[in-house]
């Protein structure tokens, strides 16, 4: 009888080691199962989508037209002054007090034009940074988007236009730089997420989105 339990204890002790075992080999064959499987990387060009971006299109035309205003502005000023010394050069000796007034007003009108042309440049520098970094954001959460809705694990800066025949590569520091710089060396056109990125964002901002 003894003997008996002694048989089915050891017989149970077998059979759960074995199902421990079991489900090592479940857990093992399921981290491999894991690992097997491929990385699915995808490549976007920002400066085709930026390029063609119709959000882009639209902000630089707004830029455009402010810097415009400015510049007319500054010529206004510019016109201003040379009326000023086409006058000077024409009063006589006894106009002193006119040209002493035209005198005053030139310097007034030069200083007032190189301020403005600091002020405008510094303005235009600050409207082009802010839009190149928002759209870059907007751009980048597009990515993710697509690559989120297409299955992509990877998306990569397509930079495979850059090549040692572009002016930076010209010297040997900048074929090196150039050389550093690729992060990718060759990508089939399939795994090309640029359209759909485009395609993506051109669609919200019809839509105004």
């Amino acid at each position: 009888m003894k003997s008996q339990k002694r048989a089915g204890a050891i017989a149970g002790l077998v059979l759960g080691a074995l199902g421990v075992a079991g489900v090592g080999v479940g857990l093992g064959a399921g981290v491999a199962h894991r690992m097997s499987e491929p990385t699915v990387v995808a490549v976007v060009d920002i400066d085709a989508v930026s390029a063609e971006l119709e959000e882009f299109g639209v902000r630089v035309a707004e830029i455009n037209g402010k810097r415009d205003a400015r510049v007319g502005e500054l010529r206004e000023i510019g016109t201003r002054i040379e009326e000023i010394n086409t006058e000077l050069e024409t009063l006589t000796d006894d106009e002193q007090e006119r040209g002493i007034q035209l005198a005053i007003e030139g310097q007034a009108l030069q200083s007032d034009l190189q301020t403005k042309q600091q002020l405008f440049q510094q303005e235009a520098d600050l409207l082009q940074a802010n839009l190149t970094r928002e759209l870059y954001t907007k751009i980048v959460e597009a990515v993710g988007r697509v690559a989120e809705r297409d299955g992509y694990d990877i998306v990569l800066f397509d930079d495979r236009s850059i090549s040692l025949d572009d002016a930076q590569a010209a010297t040997f520091a900048g074929s090196v730089a150039a050389i550093k710089s690729k992060k990718v060396l060759y990508a089939r056109d399939v795994v090309d997420a640029t359209d759909s990125v485009l395609a993506l964002m051109n669609n919200e901002f019809a839509a105004g989105g």
